[in-house]
């Protein structure tokens, strides 16, 4: 019995030892393990520690780069709003001169001061004469381009021959149609005339000065052309 006793607590010492040895054992791969994972957890601390500063980093120079930005668009917007201010102030004054002057010169009726008559255009043209041209240079040259110019056109009374030969035949056509339709015919060669009276008006002052066109043109005998009349 004292031998089977022996024998047990031989077995339960062995069995003690191993189960201690295992335990020593597993404490210390544990105790690695923590510490691996303590380092490595050390490493990922400072790494989120450096990743914040370099964040914050970041986040300040963005900071300084949007106050630059919001600087410079300040001192723009400043400077745009005193520019608009300065346009405004003169697009207002402007205004108020250009109603003052318009009001003075509905007020005023122009006065006549010259004219020029051209009315040696050949037939079937609308071009003025060489002589035309250099008589109204010299004329233009007494006048500035702050006058006003009217030009008038001037056809001959003779009416057109397509017109006199339908007045002449037994066509059933009023005479009065065939007036209506001359004066049509007259106004569309004196738009033509006064044009040309008007391009060198506005040639020889560069197209720096006003001029109007007269929708009634003179009737002269034989006479193709235009006067040109100076107010102011």
């Amino acid at each position: 019995i004292e031998r089977e006793k022996a024998l047990i607590l031989n077995k339960a010492n062995s069995h003690t030892d191993d189960i201690n040895k295992n335990f020593i054992d597993e404490k210390s791969s544990f105790n690695n393990e923590f510490l691996a994972l303590k380092n490595e957890f050390k490493k990922l601390e400072k790494e989120n520690i450096s990743l914040k500063l370099g964040q914050d980093e970041q986040l300040l120079e963005l900071k300084d780069e949007f106050e630059s930005l919001r600087k410079v668009f300040n001192e723009r917007e400043a400077t745009y709003e005193a520019k608009i201010l300065q346009l405004s102030q003169t697009l207002e004054r402007e205004q108020k001169e250009s109603q003052t002057l318009v009001k003075n010169a509905s007020k005023q009726k122009p006065i006549l001061l010259a004219s020029i008559t051209c009315d040696d255009m050949e037939s079937g043209t609308n071009s003025p004469s060489a002589n035309c041209k250099t008589r109204v240079k010299e004329f233009l040259k007494d006048f500035e381009s702050s006058h006003f110019y009217e030009i008038v056109p001037i056809v001959d009374d003779d009416g057109f021959a397509t017109l006199k030969r339908v007045q002449a035949s037994s066509l059933s056509i009023s005479k009065d149609e065939i007036d209506r339709l001359t004066r049509l015919s007259n106004l569309g060669l004196g738009k033509d005339r006064a044009a040309s009276g008007g391009q060198l008006v506005d040639e020889f002052f560069e197209g720096l000065t006003r001029i109007s066109y007269a929708v009634e043109g003179v009737e002269i005998k034989n006479k193709r052309g235009f006067i040109i009349k100076v107010y102011r």
